[in-house]
């Protein structure tokens, strides 16, 4: 009996967008040096197929799927990739350049290598997808999430990063060179020893992640916030960390000098053996903080909360202790030289008494 149901495989591009558009669906097919320029494929249903040498430029993919399929030197160049799938497919040397990404879904799929340049992605997911030593050169991420991704080995270039969620993601020699973070977050990431300095990351999340030695130098971290992350061995220095949050963490060894911590939360926080010289921490909260053997000299704790929390062996040598609020601070072996200590608020017994009968 006649299969009304084969499909027989086009032979070019423009025969495959007709195709396309009459409802035919490909399975199995192989697609070898077609030339799909401005063709239109949107809507259309690839599972098991093969692209090998294709040209995308300016191809409509809106809403097509691709199950299963294979790009090998592939081409796509100011693709609309609106609402388009790509579910356990793997491209080899493959180039995007000039391309819009909205709304879209890589899924399970293998990206190794892969360049893009100059384009923007929004409201999409990467969900175990490994993009190992790929680069994002002059790209826009907005409202994006990173799933579970091999994130291994990245350039990203003057990348914005804007919304943007990494959750379990890899990281390892990642560089992002004059990029810029707002509002990003990371969970569970590993981005020890990458240079951040200089860039710009207000309002961005680093959740129980690893964060140690990372230079933060000038940087603009402003609302920013590192809970639960490990952040030993870091340089700060001159960078703006107003209002960030750095509750419980572990700041030991790292360079802050000339900072900016003003109203940042700090509380519970472990730092030993860091530098904050000409720090300015006014109003910023260091209760039941543990400090040790660091070098406060001429920092700035104006109306400061360090209540509860230990000082040993530091150098705090011409600092500005106006209204600090030193209560039930313990202090053994430091270097307050220059300091007037009388300008702080001492231990409120009654407040002491009553903390003592919780």
């Amino acid at each position: 009996m006649k299969d009304f149901f084969k499909v027989t495989t086009p032979k070019t591009g423009s025969e495959l967008a007709s195709k396309t558009k009459q409802g035919d669906f490909f399975t199995d097919a192989e697609f070898r040096g077609f030339n799909l320029t401005g063709q239109n494929i949107s809507g259309g249903i690839f599972t098991g197929c093969l692209f090998e040498a294709c040209i995308f430029e300016a191809t409509d993919l809106s809403q097509a799927l691709f199950n299963n399929c294979n790009f090998d030197n592939c081409v796509f160049k100011a693709i609309d990739c609106g609402d388009a799938s790509f579910i356990q497919s793997d491209f080899k040397c493959c180039e995007f350049s000039q391309s819009n990404f909205r709304s879209f879904n890589f899924i399970d799929s293998n990206m190794p290598e892969t360049d893009f340049l100059n384009c923007n992605f929004s409201n999409g997911i990467f969900q175990k997808t490994i993009l190992l030593m790929s680069s994002f050169s002059q790209c826009v991420f907005s409202q994006l999430t990173f799933n579970q991704s091999d994130m291994t080995n990245i350039d990203f270039t003057e990348v914005t990063f804007f919304k943007t969620a990494f959750n379990e993601c890899t990281f390892d020699s990642n560089t992002f060179p004059n990029s810029r973070f707002e509002m990003a977050f990371f969970k569970g990431a590993n981005l020890s020893n990458i240079n951040f300095s200089g860039m710009a990351l207000t309002q961005s999340q680093f959740l129980e992640s690893n964060m140690n030695g990372c230079n933060f130098s000038n940087c603009n971290l402003m609302q920013t916030g590192f809970r639960g992350s490990t952040v030993l061995n870091c340089d700060f220095s001159l960078a703006n960390l107003t209002l960030a949050d750095l509750y419980e963490s572990d700041l030991s060894s790292c360079v802050l000098t000339e900072a900016n911590l003003d109203k940042a939360s700090l509380q519970k926080t472990k730092i030993n053996q860091s530098n904050l010289v000409a720090t300015s921490l006014k109003m910023t909260q260091l209760s039941e903080s543990e400090i040790k053997q660091s070098d406060f000299s001429r920092a700035n704790f104006e109306y400061a909360d360090c209540s509860n929390s230990i000082w040993e062996s530091n150098t705090i040598k011409d600092a500005t202790l106006f209204m600090a609020n030193f209560h039930g601070v313990t202090h053994e072996d430091c270097n307050w030289s220059g300091s007037n200590l009388n300008q702080t608020q001492g231990t409120h017994q009654q407040r002491k008494k009553s903390e003592e009968w919780k």
